[in-house]
């Protein structure tokens, strides 16, 4: 793989590619008149590049400087990504790797995923983790491989869970709606380590699933309870912070999850971007829910939110104080 600077001749075939990305992932999601061009081309870059694998074009990168003096990469891909990051690096000292804001246009970035990677290739193509992974979500995830259970939030969707926990304000309230295995949860408490003072609450409805979780060793002051969520929100009180993970609470019952939020709590929300294993049926009904599920948070008056490329896709959301 071989990265180098753009050149004018290769805007046509990065148009293509970043067609089968946005086709594929739904990235960039907001594109008026899928002007891909035009997203490529923007008059705020200062420099950009692309990488190229047997002379075929396959990534493109571009530092922007618009109204943050710093860069951010929206990666996709195992190894292509990462070396264009380091390239962006080393042309000015102060880019750095940002989540993309379609509101400040720091950067943009868009790479062509590998047919057949999956999401743990795609995290261990990362470089220079800010956050060590806790030993905790390690065994879980060893766990949740032998399992046969795929569906754990991404390392980097733990981190932002860990950083949100350790925001909680005192005594307050955590809910996790879809245990899984427990690697959600695994970061939750590593963001409150240290702490006793909040409660977090995670909701299983897979009796064997929410088994194989409780076997690990949790802090007294987690509870599990194994059902539905749309059974078990009402009694359950409000959260000073909800990482809803399953469908119940986010592709339906959504107004539940809301509805459980304190004044001033914050709603996390993942798998924004269907996965590639899907079928293009399945992933157009993805695409239409999550329409749905926009138009819900941001029609809320209650609500403020915004969205963030990395992972599986994440919204995350504030209800505003009374």
């Amino acid at each position: 793989m071989r990265v180098r600077p753009r050149l004018s001749r290769d805007l046509e075939a990065l148009v293509e590619v970043a067609a089968r990305v946005r086709d594929r992932d739904g990235y960039p999601a907001y594109l008026p008149h899928d002007d891909f061009h035009g997203f490529l081309t923007t008059p705020a870059a200062v420099a950009a590049w692309v990488a190229e694998v047997d002379d075929t074009v396959v990534g493109h990168v571009a530092l922007n400087f618009e109204s943050h003096p710093a860069a951010m990469a929206v990666l996709r891909g195992a190894g292509i990504a990462g070396d264009l990051r380091v390239v962006m690096g080393r042309h000015r000292h102060t880019a750095r790797s940002r989540v993309y804001s379609r509101r400040h246009r720091w950067g943009l970035c868009v790479v062509e995923t590998e047919p057949g990677l999956t999401k743990r290739d795609r995290e261990q193509s990362a470089r220079h983790r800010p956050m060590q992974v806790p030993s905790l979500v390690t065994t879980l995830r060893q766990r949740a491989d032998e399992a046969g259970f795929p569906f754990s939030c991404e390392d980097i969707t733990g981190e932002l869970l860990a950083v949100l926990s350790a925001a909680v304000r005192p005594d307050g309230r955590i809910l996790e709606i879809g245990t899984g295995i427990g690697v959600g949860l695994g970061w939750i408490v590593a963001g409150l380590d240290g702490r006793n003072d909040v409660s977090v609450v995670t909701i299983e409805q897979d009796p064997r699933r929410s088994a194989m979780a409780q076997g690990a060793d949790w802090p007294a002051w987690v509870q599990f309870v194994n059902g539905d969520a749309i059974r078990e929100l009402p009694g359950l009180g409000s959260f000073d912070l909800i990482f809803a993970d399953a469908e119940g609470g986010k592709w339906y019952g959504l107004d539940l999850t809301l509805s459980a939020l304190s004044p001033g709590g914050m709603l996390v929300l993942d798998d924004l971007v269907p996965q590639d294993w899907k079928s293009d049926p399945e992933k157009a009904t993805h695409h239409e829910k999550i329409k749905e599920i926009r138009r819900q948070i941001h029609n809320d008056s209650r609500m403020i939110a915004t969205e963030m490329t990395h992972a599986t896709g994440l919204l995350l959301a504030v209800r505003q104080p009374l």
